[in-house]
């Protein structure tokens, strides 16, 4: 039987839970204490100039703004397959030469002897890549949904084609501002 140990430093766990904390907010508003953010009438169309600032102030709120503006850009998706592990004494090498932000505090993972085995940074910057790209990902696409839900249906199909919260907020933008 194998069993996984991953240590991460003090930060990466406090930017974990900060995200963690943030998306629960998101995705179950009706436990939030900034429920009342949420509740304004839907975009209709004739009230964009209210509703966009209504919901600015709401996203502000669950620190999900920034997806609108671009600031938390989308990272690049990593490779589908990770790098292959290696040895103890070959990731000590490779810990040694390794620039101080990638260096794993400890990663390594026993196996039916209770021998442990090692992964390589390249691993590990890997596995924190996905962790990082499938947070964006579920961040900006739960917000999406609250946007869209946030709309009247006659609105939706303007926004469809939307991958982005940033496109869906520049779609709502031209449709409603720019073109009035």
């Amino acid at each position: 039987m194998r069993k996984f140990y991953c240590f991460f430093d003090l930060a990466s766990a406090y930017h974990a839970l900060h995200i963690l904390l943030h998306l629960r907010k998101v995705m179950a508003p009706e436990r939030n204490p900034v429920t009342s953010v949420w509740s304004f009438p839907k975009l209709t169309g004739q009230n964009y100039f209210t509703w966009s600032e209504q919901m600015k102030a709401a996203l502000q709120a669950c620190y999900l703004w920034q997806y609108v503006t671009g600031d938390e850009p989308k990272p690049p998706k990593p490779p589908a397959s990770p790098p292959v592990p290696t040895t103890k004494a070959t990731v000590a090498s490779t810990l040694s030469e390794s620039p101080a932000p990638l260096k794993p505090s400890a990663t390594a993972e026993l196996d039916e002897d209770g021998d442990a085995f090692f992964y390589s940074p390249n691993y590990i910057c890997w596995e924190k890549g996905w962790e990082c790209y499938c947070t964006w990902v579920q961040s900006n696409g739960a917000t999406m949904g609250l946007i869209k839900g946030a709309i009247d249906p006659f609105q939706w199909g303007h926004v469809s084609r939307a991958v982005t919260l940033k496109d869906m907020w520049g779609q709502l933008y031209q449709l409603h501002f720019v073109t009035r």
